[in-house]
């Protein structure tokens, strides 16, 4: 298994790299400013150099780190809201639409959403909106991909390692062990399962 983890250098996606390491996984990092290989993830260039750069892969995990806005609805501007897709959705989508011609037969994406779009918090409509859009492109895209690919999202709850990042943003909210997080992209990454929003339960 050669896996492809974009995001990970963040808390999602170091307990995903752990989690692959034990399992004998050969892991390549992607980060925004570190890691095996830099991404701009907001850039279609960016993208296709970094499948180059990556070679031969099995999977593809994106959990890259949030730039969305979070501000009252009656103080956001429709330029908020496109920042808030270019960063976190259109990127993850674009992963998808530029790996296919580069992820191994039979392989899999594993993209990342999150609780926000069911538990709601003041100034979070746009997190909102990105989520659930993610999960429907996934839901549906996942069903037409070509040579035996897959696609699922993973929804993570607050990990014990970002409680004190987020204490004040997300009061109230469960935090999990970030192994168990990890191992619910595993599920993706190993399984057979496809087009499922996979949650913590």
């Amino acid at each position: 298994m050669k896996a492809l983890v974009i995001g990970g250098t963040g808390d999602i996606g170091k307990a995903v790299v752990k989690e692959l390491q034990k399992k004998k996984a050969e892991v390549i990092v992607v980060g925004h400013s570190s890691g095996d290989i830099k991404l701009d993830i907001t850039q279609s260039e960016s993208i296709r150099e970094m499948y180059k750069a990556a070679g031969s892969i099995d999977a593809v995990i994106c959990a890259p780190g949030s730039r969305i806005p979070i501000k009252p609805v009656a103080q956001m501007t429709k330029q908020d809201y496109i920042i808030g897709m270019q960063a976190k959705l259109l990127g993850q989508i674009d992963v998808v639409l530029t790996g296919i011609e580069y992820l191994n037969d039979n392989g899999s994406f594993t993209l990342t959403s999150g609780v926000l779009n069911e538990e709601f918090i003041p100034g979070g409509s746009c997190i909102a909106m990105v989520n659930s859009a993610l999960e429907g492109f996934v839901e549906s895209a996942s069903l037409e991909l070509p040579r035996g690919l897959r696609m699922n999202i993973v929804s993570p709850k607050l990990l014990e390692s970002s409680e004190e990042k987020y204490q004040s943003l997300l009061v109230g909210f469960e935090t999990v062990p970030d192994s168990l997080v990890a191992i619910n992209y595993l599920k993706s990454v190993y399984g057979i399962i496809n087009a499922k929003i996979v949650k913590m339960r």
